[in-house]
């Protein structure tokens, strides 16, 4: 027999609008696994509820190589200033070095203000009934409206660059992002389909769906050159049943995704209006980013003829200003169903990996405080005292918000850390048996065909 769980055995902690900790151990409690069980049975009692809608944010990716806001503006503007080098503009080299000097003092706006005002004033100067003929910058050189567009194009190349992320076929192991879906799906049939948003650019999900042989609608219709066509969500899969039943049923193997702030599979041209939809073979991105990391060193001629395979202009920036994007199509589409399906009665929203820094998004969130049916767990292995605190106040009201953190997390947040988006999808989460039995189905085809 175990003894009484301890501060070591302990992982998590859950705190909700009657209690600071629903986990504590009973003190007649003599088993170390009660913490687990009792977590795994609340969160099977919230799937159980009619609509489960899942919104995921930057730390969803971090385990498969994705990174934070910071830490993507500190890559980008370090491969940037490589990049600038090697291609002797010494004004923008100077540019993004003043940038990081900013940055490094703590002085600076934020990477989507500062993006925001990148694009804002490139508009401004470029107008010619603009109502400002020329701009102070407060450090570095003042960059020409000509190599004040290239940076904005070349930060956009570069963000996707950090955001085209591979994801490995389950052939051994499932990643967290396998397991994730699969669990998503063991839901009772019979209840609404499970609703994915995530506010990411990187195709993680999608390819785990994929490799799963999973249907999902995306926004996206046809085939030769997928277009966004919002009405496809509020379509369904069903299949015969037995003739002589005069019965249809549900497929069971299907879910809805929303790419809330787009993706850097969307894509659009200048000779058509509207988003498209193309999926660039990511490994070779991966190979220039593993060869940045070691090196630090970029060739301007092979980043541009990498760059120049992409099939058009990538969708929207992460600036201060995409909450006026999002009114615009598509995303005006996507942001309404997100409201929409939040004051569906029986609606439970689960939360990975987002800090609530998006406005836009977090009021959406907020309204759906007064759904009288309404359950939000939030889970993040350490949370700081502004989400803390956000999430307290939230509970007084009587919400019905929860938070599952780690019990001691470290200062350092990894895949096994827990409360991480890869520990929610592989150990909280119930285990489903057939990920499981397909990744054995596959091992066997694999040696069948003699694959390694």
């Amino acid at each position: 027999m175990s003894s009484v769980p301890t501060a070591s055995t302990r992982r998590y902690r859950l705190s909700g609008p009657t209690s600071k900790d629903l986990l504590a151990p009973d003190a007649s409690s003599t088993d170390a696994s009660e913490e687990l069980v009792r977590l795994q049975s609340l969160l099977a009692q919230w799937l159980r509820m009619e609509n489960v809608l899942v919104l995921l944010a930057a730390g969803a990716s971090v385990g498969r190589g994705g990174k934070t806001l910071p830490n993507l503006e500190r890559s980008v503007l370090q491969l940037l200033l490589a990049y600038y080098s090697d291609k002797a503009n010494s004004e923008l080299a100077a540019f993004i070095a003043a940038r990081q000097g900013e940055v490094a003092t703590g002085g600076a706006p934020g990477f989507e203000e500062w993006l925001s005002q990148l694009v804002t004033a490139h508009a401004l100067l470029s107008n010619a009934k603009s109502i400002a003929t020329s701009i102070t910058w407060r450090s570095g050189p003042t960059p020409s409206i000509s190599n004040l567009q290239l940076l904005i194009d070349d930060l956009r190349r570069t963000i996707f660059l950090f955001c085209a992320l591979p994801l490995p076929a389950p052939t051994t192991t499932p990643t967290a992002h396998h397991a994730f879906v699969t669990k998503l799906l063991a839901r009772d049939p019979s209840l609404g389909r499970t609703r994915i948003f995530t506010l990411n650019y990187d195709t993680l999900i999608e390819q785990a769906l994929d490799h799963l042989g999973i249907h999902y609608w995306d926004g996206f219709v046809g085939k030769a050159q997928p277009k966004f066509d919002p009405s496809c969500y509020s379509l369904d899969i069903y299949f015969p049943g037995d003739i002589g039943e005069g019965k249809v049923r549900r497929y069971d193997k299907f879910l809805h995704l929303f790419k809330l702030h787009g993706s850097i599979h969307w894509w659009e041209r200048a000779s058509s209006p509207g988003i498209f939809a193309a999926h660039p073979d990511l490994a070779k991105y991966q190979t220039f980013r593993d060869s940045f990391s070691k090196t630090s060193k970029v060739s301007a001629v092979e980043f541009d003829t990498l760059s120049s395979t992409l099939p058009g202009t990538l969708g929207i920036l992460p600036t201060a200003s995409k909450y006026i994007e999002t009114l615009d199509l598509p995303y005006a589409h996507l942001f309404r169903i997100f409201h929409q399906s939040l004051q569906l009665p029986q609606s439970f929203l689960l939360i990975s990996g987002y800090g609530f820094g998006d406005n836009h998004v977090t009021r959406i969130v907020e309204d759906a405080l007064i759904n009288p049916s309404f359950v939000m767990l939030v889970v993040e292995p350490a949370p700081n005292p502004n989400l803390r605190s956000r999430l307290e106040g939230y509970q007084a009201i009587g919400a019905r918000v929860y938070l599952l953190e780690g019990f001691d997390t470290p200062m350092s947040i990894g895949p096994t850390t827990p409360a991480t988006f890869d520990d929610l999808a592989t150990n909280v989460l119930p285990n489903v048996a057939w990920l499981e039995e397909w990744v054995r189905v596959r091992k066997i085809a694999d040696g069948l065909r003699g694959v390694p």
